[in-house]
């Protein structure tokens, strides 16, 4: 069985290969490679996305320690239909 950490080293790690095997092993010109690839898109100019939300449930933020005295109003307030909604 694998886990978290490692599934998505691996999926990050397949990711990079294959554009390093695109624009590098083979020959290919790099500029040559993000022309075929397309533009880059847009949202990577505004900076970083954050998704919203959290993954994991209010018992292991409540007990994993280090959260403010109103972790329940922030988690709740993450998992709302109005920050889906703007998302």
């Amino acid at each position: 069985m694998i886990n978290r950490r490692d599934f998505i080293g691996a999926v990050a790690g397949g990711i990079a290969m294959s554009k390093l095997g695109a624009a590098g092993s083979f020959g290919i010109d790099s500029r040559a490679a993000e022309e075929e690839a397309g533009a880059p898109a847009s949202w990577i100019d505004n900076g970083m996305i954050d998704a919203g939300g959290t993954h994991e449930p209010l018992i292991f933020v409540r007990r994993r320690g280090g959260e403010s005295v109103d972790a329940r109003r922030i988690y709740e307030s993450q998992q709302s239909e109005e920050l889906i909604r703007r998302l």
